[in-house]
Parts: C-alpha cells; structure tokens; sequence
C-alpha cells in the first residue's frame, strides 16, 4: 500500500503536465521555459476557446490560467469546466495582476485553487503548481482506491473496464475480464477473527499486483472479491494466469492465533467477443464465477454462452 500511494504522490517522480492558458505568447513562452526547465511538461494555449480540446488531448495535471483574457474570461472557462464531470478534479492556478481580496476570493469561488499575482517569480510558480498538482494526486489518490488494499475502488475499476473496452474495440485487441471471490471468506471471520480476514484479502491484493503487468487494472470489487482487467489478453492466456495465480496464493500459509492456515479463490473469465458493455462483460464473469463456486471453489471457469 505505502509503495503504491508513494509512487502515486511523490513529486519526484513525475513530470507534471501544465497546460498554460494566457492571451500573451511572450507571457506563455516564459511560463513554459520556467516549468520545462523545472522538470515538468508544459504546453501554452492563447485562444482560450481551444481549452477543451487540448484538455482531452494533452490530460494535463493543472492548469494555469489568466483571469483576464478576450473572447472569455478565465472566470468564465473555469465555471464551464466545473460542470462537466470529467473535469472537477484538475486544479486551477489563477494568474492576475489584480489586488482585490474581494475578486481573488470570488475567483477562488468558481472553482479555482490558488490565485498568484503577476509578476510572479519562477520559484514561487514552481512551488505553487507542484504543491497544488501534490495535493490534487493525494485526493484523488484516496478517491479511487481502497483504502485497505490499495486497488482501484468498485465505481473506479468499472470506469477503468469502460476505458480498456473502448481501446480494445478501437484497436482490434483482445481483452479478458477476471472476477475472483476468496473461498469460505466468512468461515475465515468466524474461526481466526476480521483482522486475519483483512490479511487474507490484503496478500491476494499484493499477489495481483506483483504478479500482473503494468498496463493490467486490478480492483476491489467488494468485500473478498476481486476483478481483473487484462487488455491484450486472449482468454486461453487469462485462463493461464488466473490459475497460476489461484496456485500461488493457495501454496500461501497464514499464521493467525497461533494456528496456521491456506486459503484459495475461485474465478470466472469473460472475455470481448462483439461490443459488449462493461456490465454485460461483468455478469458473464460472474455467472462464471458462481459456476465455479458450485463446482466445489478453488477452481476457474470460462463463461460459455
């Protein structure tokens, strides 16, 4: 968990990506130099009316805009991007030469985070955006995870299979969808008590990060179940690594209440066959998984139709 969270949040090692948005070109060219040469990647719009577009291409970290600019205000791009959902979360530095507390507070109001009076030095620019862009990752860090295991959180990983079910359809990939549910989870409680049920889920938690590669999603569904999303993955190869991972964690020997104990987990395997939605992939893997439970558990199951 510390591993995740800090490879999540610490500044050191992440460039982040400014997006600056100023009607002056000599203004935006000194911005960027100042954060380019502070590590970060910096890209400078003045037509305020591109905002959106370079938002969903260039997926800045924070952006950095003037309050006042023709055509429309800072004030005014910062209300609109408020509304839409996807954007609630990017923090936004106002920059200004105004002195009025009153308007610097009613700014802040539409839904920036800082506001910095022009001129500002390149130190105080630096600091300000790094520690804005920090705190934002904490947040949504604690967000979409789970706070016990460190994996995406259940609203989170259904977002992420949207995502990887869009990218897989756009690029002709495969895709498999795994859903695992520890096995007698509740006997586990009842015998060695909730604390050892948290390190049973906790060290399957750890197994599927270790294990799975980078570009794979893995979450929390909920309560001792598990999904994992494996893009570019066929459904002979997911089948493959669910049950080196199911053999794994079963040769696992837990040491609780001076009793020693192993625990296996069941799985269902769906996969992208034609367009099917993320809830159709889900319940496919679920109906797998339950085949599989009634099977006689520590066992996969490929959905068959």
């Amino acid at each position: 968990f510390n591993q995740v969270f800090h490879n999540k949040c610490d500044i050191s090692t992440e460039s982040f990506r400014i997006l600056i948005i100023d009607d002056s070109k000599t203004l935006t060219d000194y911005y960027s130099l100042i954060l380019n040469q502070a590590g970060m990647i910096a890209k400078a719009i003045t037509n305020p009316m591109q905002l959106l577009d370079e938002i969903r291409e260039f997926q800045p970290d924070l952006l950095l805009m003037d309050i006042y600019m023709p055509e429309c205000t800072g004030l005014e791009l910062a209300a609109v991007l408020r509304q839409e959902k996807n954007y609630t979360k990017i923090p936004i530095i106002f920059l200004s030469t105004e002195e009025d507390t009153n308007k610097k507070l009613f700014a802040i109001s539409l839904g920036g985070d800082d506001f910095l009076t022009k001129p500002v030095s390149p130190q105080h620019l630096i600091s300000a955006i790094r520690s804005r862009v920090k705190r934002a990752n904490v947040l949504n860090y604690y967000m979409v995870t789970d706070s016990l295991t460190g994996l995406l959180n259940h609203s989170s990983v259904l977002k992420q299979l949207e995502i990887e079910i869009a990218r897989a359809l756009q690029k002709n990939l495969s895709l498999s969808v795994i859903m695992a549910d520890i096995d007698f989870f509740k006997k586990i409680n009842d015998e060695y008590g909730h604390p050892a049920g948290d390190k049973v889920i906790k060290q399957l938690a750890n197994l599927f990060l270790v294990y799975l590669r980078g570009q794979d999603v893995v979450g929390r569904y909920g309560g001792e179940e598990f999904i994992l999303i494996l893009p570019g993955t066929n459904v002979t190869n997911a089948e493959k690594i669910c049950n080196d991972l199911r053999l794994q964690f079963s040769q696992y020997t837990f040491k609780e209440r001076e009793k020693q104990f192993s625990v296996t987990f069941s799985s269902g395997i769906s996969f992208l066959k034609h367009k099917e939605e993320a809830v159709h992939l889900i319940k496919e893997a679920d109906d797998a998984l339950y085949l599989a439970k009634q099977q006689g558990r520590n066992q996969v199951v490929v959905f068959e139709k």
